[in-house]
């Protein structure tokens, strides 16, 4: 604010919770000396919440200044609250689908990269999931989520929340050196470190998880078909 020309003695500064008029929180009342400006008063305000502000001036004597006209008012409404249980509810090789609960007095949705703090998307409404697309196999992808009011701003961010996608699946399967009770499996990776092969029909035979490219699958029947 800008002080009365001349200046006032002292000044009281009250708070309104809600904007119903009430004016019950003082936060400076000093009749001989002034606030400096700017001031904060921010402390244990509530989200969605409206508050208007009430600066009145005291003159030399100690009276305060009553008029209404003369009195300066501010209100403001706070941004709406911090976005709750944000997961990756379904994953795949190439997008994530975050969901998170629902955010009162929110319009949109803003969604932040926590690696760098990019914007990644704001959502059309106030809908409370999205769905990130384009991804690479096999990464992990970290998201910060704010709740976005058209007219008051945007609020705290969610605390951060991380995902891989999956793995690509390999290629080129195929088998070699068949014997009566054998058969060598092989694959091409496609970035990926570690694989677990199964057969298709006895799902309680399976290499484990390896680190190689290829599977000896042993013990088995002879003239039999197997398939992996």
């Amino acid at each position: 604010w800008t002080n009365a020309s001349p200046a006032q003695t002292g000044m009281k500064i009250t708070r309104d919770n809600g904007c119903d008029g009430s004016f019950d929180v003082t936060i400076y009342d000093d009749a001989a000396n002034n606030d400096t400006s700017p001031t904060t008063t921010a402390a244990g305000l509530s989200v969605n919440t409206c508050y208007d502000y009430l600066i009145q001036t005291y003159n030399a004597d100690g009276a305060i200044n009553s008029s209404t006209v003369a009195a300066a008012t501010s209100t403001i409404t706070t941004p709406p609250g911090q976005p709750q249980n944000v997961t990756a509810d379904s994953v795949t090789v190439e997008q994530i689908v975050w969901n998170w609960d629902d955010v009162s007095g929110a319009d949109t949705f803003t969604i932040y990269n926590n690696a760098d703090g990019s914007l990644i998307a704001e959502t059309a409404d106030s809908t409370s999931g999205y769905t990130q697309t384009g991804l690479s196999g096999d990464t992990q992808y970290c998201i910060l989520v704010r709740a976005k009011s058209t007219a008051n701003g945007q609020g705290i961010a969610s605390t951060s929340v991380c995902t891989y996608t999956q793995a690509d699946i390999p290629t080129g399967l195929g088998h070699s050196a068949q014997t009566g009770s054998s058969i060598t499996w092989s694959w091409t990776d496609n970035g990926q470190t570690d694989f677990l092969a199964r057969d298709k029909n006895n799902p309680l035979d399976t290499s484990g998880v390896i680190g190689t490219n290829s599977w000896a699958q042993t013990s088995l029947a002879t003239n039999t078909a197997y398939t992996l």
